[in-house]
């Protein structure tokens, strides 16, 4: 088990039961780190759960703490992904995070042109190929949530 800080320090009001929460299946995964897709609480609400893998060292550890800070001084933004909340009092870490069903952009907009993504997150397709309005709309959705980290001088 890693030797993490005082609980309250590290989720600060965001702490989670980790009872509470079913993780149902993996989403994607990285070199160290994995999404999976889960239900919270007695509602069941949909989340992804952010969590390192095993062989994670422990500069992945101080990384995705880090990314743990920077998301508990965020405020929601309709275009930033929301942190739901944390678990630390046992390993491994959990990251809870709202639950994009459309995946990450990058994979959306590989699907939407018919190239399969193998990162891809998301479980529901795009419907059709993309108008340039909604290129337009996502350019400027973007640039909406990076305004927004760069006010709260978030570094990216």
């Amino acid at each position: 088990m890693a030797e993490y800080q005082n609980v309250d320090d590290i989720c600060d009001g965001f702490q989670l039961d980790r009872d509470q929460i079913t993780l149902i299946r993996l989403l994607g995964a990285g070199n160290f780190g994995q999404v999976s897709k889960a239900s919270y609480g007695a509602s069941r609400s949909e989340v992804a759960v952010k969590t390192l893998k095993d062989n994670a060292a422990q500069k992945d550890l101080q990384d995705m703490l880090t990314e743990l800070d920077v998301m508990k001084s965020l405020q929601p933004h309709p275009h930033v992904v929301k942190l739901i909340g944390c678990c630390v009092e046992r390993d491994p870490l959990f990251i809870v995070l709202e639950y994009l069903p459309y995946g990450d952009l990058l994979g959306y907009l590989r699907m939407s042109r018919g190239i399969e993504d193998t990162y891809n997150t998301g479980e529901k397709r795009p419907n059709s190929r993309l108008s340039e309005k909604d290129l337009l709309s996502f350019a400027w959705m973007i640039a909406d949530g990076m305004d927004y980290l760069a006010t709260m001088k978030v570094n990216l």
